[in-house]
């Protein structure tokens, strides 16, 4: 079904996207991190083609493990400044290679494209794994609110087709029930930025059906059992006054339950986008993440497995 935007749909969606935080960043801020190359790819996939930026550390170890960056923006922004520091942060530190995927925004493309598309650009990456050096028992994926969401499908996803195994997903204040109204949500008016009424456009753009809510890929808080017990290991990242935090949490004791090993963190002091905008507590999530994946990425683990993740 087609929707057919409004003048205000227009308007709001160019605001969105032109005014955004982290669309552009300092040039000191984007030479703090050093990577020894990038490229941009574009990747064809079912839901049509899709952008991925790469990114390979000094080290030029081999082979090497990719983490893959899902980036936030309610669905409908696309790839931002900040997200080349936070890629470059990544794979300078950890040694590893980054794929940002770019995935098309919506309303052009819609639920659930952008997690097919994602799904299908890791299956890219790791089919080209001799050229480009990954390791394909080493993968791991994060995202950032909308890009946590898509984290959480296509770990969901994987799951249930079995195209490849991730060793840790990270979700880092992520939208992960679309199908609780934002307006009944605890600390719903919290956020000037990110209003329920903004919040709530986001998700009309990104959904086509009112029924797209219930599907676990939409909101993964809504999955049953038998899909969250395929789950990898998951680090989960809230921040409290954000009103996608209870739902965090809710996730993580599902998993839990389930299973899963869960590390969770509630920032009290950070507001919902403070790790890739560097602000608050910054710093301490980025430790957690670094130290999630370095853990994810121990190559023991492998030959404790043998080499089957």
């Amino acid at each position: 079904m087609d929707y057919i935007l409004t003048e205000e749909d227009r308007r709001m969606l160019d605001q969105c996207r032109e005014n955004g935080i982290g669309k552009v960043v300092s040039q000191e801020l984007l030479d703090l991190y050093h990577v020894k190359r990038e490229d941009t790819v574009t990747i064809a996939t079912t839901y049509g083609p899709c952008k991925a930026s790469f990114y390979w550390p000094e080290e030029d170890k081999r082979p090497l493990p990719l983490f893959v960056n899902a980036h936030g923006g309610g669905f409908v922004k696309g790839k931002r400044q900040q997200d080349i520091v936070f890629s470059r942060n990544i794979s300078s530190r950890l040694g590893c290679i980054v794929m940002d995927v770019d995935y098309t925004p919506a309303p052009e493309l819609r639920f659930p494209g952008q997690i097919y598309q994602t799904y299908e650009a890791i299956c890219y990456a790791l089919e080209h794994s001799g050229e480009w050096n990954i390791d394909r028992d080493r993968v791991a994926m994060g995202g950032h609110s909308a890009g946590g969401s898509l984290t959480a499908g296509v770990a969901l996803l994987a799951g249930q087709r079995g195209d490849f195994r991730l060793r840790l997903q990270i979700l880092d204040y992520a939208c992960l029930n679309l199908y609780e109204p934002v307006q009944l949500k605890r600390n719903a008016y919290a956020n000037p930025r990110l209003t329920p009424e903004r919040s709530e456009f986001y998700n009309r753009m990104y959904l086509t059906r009112e029924e797209d809510k219930l599907n676990p890929l939409a909101s993964p808080l809504l999955a049953p059992d038998s899909m969250i017990r395929t789950l990898p290991e998951t680090l989960i990242i809230v921040c409290d006054n954000d009103f996608f935090c209870d739902e965090g949490l809710a996730y993580g004791k599902r998993l839990a339950e389930n299973g899963v090993t869960v590390t969770m963190k509630n920032f009290m002091d950070s507001s919902h986008g403070f790790v890739v905008q560097r602000k608050g507590e910054f710093e301490a999530a980025e430790r957690l993440i670094l130290r999630a994946l370095k853990h994810a990425f121990d190559e023991t683990k492998t030959e404790e497995n043998g080499g089957n993740q």
